[in-house]
């Protein structure tokens, strides 16, 4: 009977007794991933970025906020409101100029609520009282003895309705007295303010309601316009 050759031998360093050659260690298999671990790792990648984000948009403690500009507001327009707390005659001179006086209101104007028709009656009484006051500081440019029988107000021009002692009286003689008489009305009437708007532009003289053509060749048939050149400097 015939002996079995005996096996080789392997050391404990994985190397065969018979070629010397070392040999690759022996690994233990791989275990599969338990569910658990499958469900762990998608979850911490989920909270970790969640967290990343939540830092990114946090704001810093250098982070200069953005400047918020206001909001331009337009100031609504209002209306000037007339001031008729006094008013300036002009009153002929001896130096061939017109001065001015002040002189208080002479009577308490409406509320700024008024109507324009109450407001025009208005402006038409204080008219006639203005120029009754300008005649008695004018003389004897201007006739004393003259009345003012209405002022009426319609757009630009105010008609003055005099008496006939306006048109006769004696002082219509020289080209300078004339002038100042006649601008020394136009300039009191045109310097008053009328309405919300402006002033009175023009001012037409009447005699018995029909216009005075001339006087002391001064052409007087169209409504005036005031001549501020005539009034001397203060």
């Amino acid at each position: 009977m015939q002996e079995q050759p005996a096996k080789p031998v392997e050391s404990a360093e994985g190397t065969s007794p018979h070629n010397g050659q070392e040999q690759p260690p022996v690994r233990p298999p791989k275990r599969p991933l338990t569910p658990w671990v499958l469900l762990i790792l998608p979850l911490a990648l989920l909270i970790g970025l969640i967290f990343v984000g939540r830092q990114d948009f946090m704001p810093s403690d250098q982070t200069k906020p953005l400047p918020v500009k206001p909001l331009a507001v337009k100031p609504v327009p209002t209306k000037a409101v007339p001031d008729h707390s006094r008013y300036t005659l002009y009153v002929p001179g001896d130096d061939a100029l017109l001065h001015e006086e002040v002189v208080s209101k002479l009577d308490d104007a409406p509320t700024i609520n008024y109507s324009p028709d109450q407001f025009q009656t208005w402006y038409e009484q204080q008219a006639q009282r203005t120029l009754e006051l300008l005649f008695q500081k004018s003389a004897p440019y201007l006739p004393a003895d003259s009345k003012v029988s209405s002022v009426n107000l319609k757009k630009d021009v105010v008609s003055v309705n005099l008496d006939k002692n306006f048109q006769n009286s004696k002082v219509w003689q020289g080209e300078t007295s004339t002038q100042l008489a006649v601008y020394a009305i136009v300039n009191t009437l045109t310097s008053q303010t009328l309405n919300r708007d402006g002033k009175t532009k023009k001012v037409q003289l009447l005699v018995d309601n029909k216009p005075v053509e001339t006087l002391g060749g001064l052409d007087t048939s169209d409504p005036i316009e005031p001549n501020m050149a005539l009034v001397a400097k203060s």
